[in-house]
């Protein structure tokens, strides 16, 4: 014996081989069970919740027009400024051509002769009528025709001053070549500069967009939610709103409104310009808009149109209730199961009844209680679908 160990301390080698094969002997036969990690039933409170993205936008936003044609003349406003109901923004100045004054004015000139040609036929008729040299029916055709021309001189005489003055007198109205403001608000942008060519706004033509005025006291959140998703939203329903710019903002409000037809539909079949001002790049496809108002803003907050935002909208909520993680739900077909210890402890399949979940947590609507633990981790292969 002495002669082997003294063997060994000439060979260390051989005793760091002799370890490593003790050691890796031991860990074969003599390794312990896996500790088992539980999850133990807690009151909580659990919400079933929607979230919806999109962006602050105003209520009611105008797009300014000009109703008579021309160029760009004084300019008083400009991006960001706060103005009021029938402020002027800007003049028009009339931009006809010597072709389109000289036709205006020979128009009204021939105009002017046909009235008085007519005038002088009715005044006529009007004296022989009662003493019957003509019939009633004559009477009627000779006036018909004089209110006709004095008619037709009153609209080319409006033409002629749109092109000289750009200012005229229609139906009681005065169009001036003066731009105002059709709302109170700011002005979001300035689309026109000096002696840029304007178009007016008719029946055949959408006309030139002067500027984008926006009441920014009267905001709104619009965002998308899911075909999944939208069914548990109702107007009224409250939201929380937190804005990308402003994490340390958040505003409550209430649904508005919820669309009828998918964004995507909506889009192609809406001839609002106002919509293309704040149209989302990433929208959902085929989801569904929702509109939230209501949300008060703090005096020293400026929000600005497009801010990009986040709506939650709580579609269910349960306080005081017993939840376990996900994780610690298992099924057999649509039986919900839960994994626990017996007293040898061997995992044993313990039945229960889930209520609300939110995607972490969910709650147990019966067989737990409180405090009791369930495995999580198991070896064992369950019926789990």
């Amino acid at each position: 014996m002495a002669a082997f160990l003294h063997s060994l301390r000439k060979r260390p080698w051989v005793v760091l081989v002799l370890g490593l094969v003790l050691i890796t002997l031991y860990l074969l036969f003599h390794s312990d069970k896996a500790v088992e990690v539980t999850a133990t039933v807690a009151r909580g409170e659990i919400k079933d919740q929607v979230i919806a993205s999109g962006q602050i936008i105003p209520a009611h936003v105008a797009q300014v027009k000009s109703q008579i044609a021309g160029v760009a003349g004084e300019i008083d406003v400009n991006e960001g400024d706060v103005v009021s109901k029938n402020q002027v923004l800007m003049t028009v100045a009339p931009n006809a051509t010597p072709e389109e004054y000289n036709d205006a004015l020979a128009q009204v000139k021939q105009d002017q002769a046909r009235l008085a040609d007519s005038q002088a036929e009715y005044q006529r008729y009007k004296k022989l009528l009662p003493q019957h040299f003509i019939s009633q029916s004559e009477f009627d055709a000779k006036k018909s025709t004089y209110l006709a021309d004095a008619e037709k001189l009153k609209q080319d005489q409006v033409k002629l001053n749109l092109l000289k003055t750009g200012t005229a007198q229609i139906a009681g109205e005065k169009i001036a070549n003066q731009i105002r403001s059709p709302i109170d608000g700011v002005i979001l942008s300035r689309k026109v500069e000096l002696g840029d060519t304007i178009t007016p706004i008719t029946m055949a033509q959408a006309g030139t967009v002067l500027f984008v005025i926006a009441n920014m006291h009267d905001l709104q959140f619009q965002g998308q939610v899911s075909q999944v998703d939208v069914g548990k939203l109702k107007p009224n329903m409250p939201a929380d709103i937190l804005i990308a710019s402003l994490p340390n903002l958040k505003l409550s409000g209430k649904i508005l409104r919820i669309s009828l037809v998918t964004a995507d539909q909506n889009d192609q079949s809406s001839n609002n310009q106002n919509a293309d001002l704040f149209k989302q790049s990433n929208k959902i496809q085929n989801g569904y808009t929702v509109t939230i108002a209501g949300f008060q803003v703090p005096q020293d907050t400026l929000l600005r149109a497009g801010y990009q935002a986040t709506a939650t909208m709580t579609t269910q909520q349960v306080h005081d209730a017993l939840t376990l993680p996900e994780s610690a739900i298992h099924y057999d077909g649509n039986q919900a199961y839960v994994l626990l210890a017996d007293a040898k402890g061997k995992e044993q399949k313990h039945n229960v009844s889930l209520g609300l979940t939110d995607g972490i947590k969910v709650q147990i609507a019966s067989g737990l209680k409180e405090n009791d633990k369930v495995l999580l981790n198991t070896g064992q292969t369950d019926g789990d679908a």
